[in-house]
């Protein structure tokens, strides 16, 4: 299960979850390669727990990331994510929760 709330998402921890996204450039552009999504930690010392390979769904223009339970299965609570292009980061960190 994935619930959006504006930016902040909440999976369900230990099953396959995806998270879909709508990526532009500054000039409202798609970007259709080189997209990965990030979990970070929210500890003091800012760890990636995760990170996810991007697959562009040419038919409705989404991005989907696949949150399988290899991933998932260990996390519980608030951890961070962004969304990043070639080592960029494309937004600002934002909340994600595994319950």
């Amino acid at each position: 299960m994935v619930e959006y709330l504006y930016d902040a998402i909440r999976c369900s921890a230990g099953t396959y979850n995806m998270v879909n996204a709508y990526i532009t450039d500054e000039n409202e552009q798609l970007i259709t390669e080189g997209c990965y999504f990030v979990i970070h930690s929210t500890g003091l010392v800012d760890e990636i727990v995760a990170r996810i390979e991007g697959k562009y769904d040419s038919e409705l223009g989404v991005w989907e990331f696949h949150i399988g339970p290899e991933i998932s299965n260990e996390l519980r609570g608030r951890y961070m994510y962004c969304i990043m292009k070639d080592d960029t980061s494309l937004c600002f960190k934002q909340p994600i929760y595994f319950m």
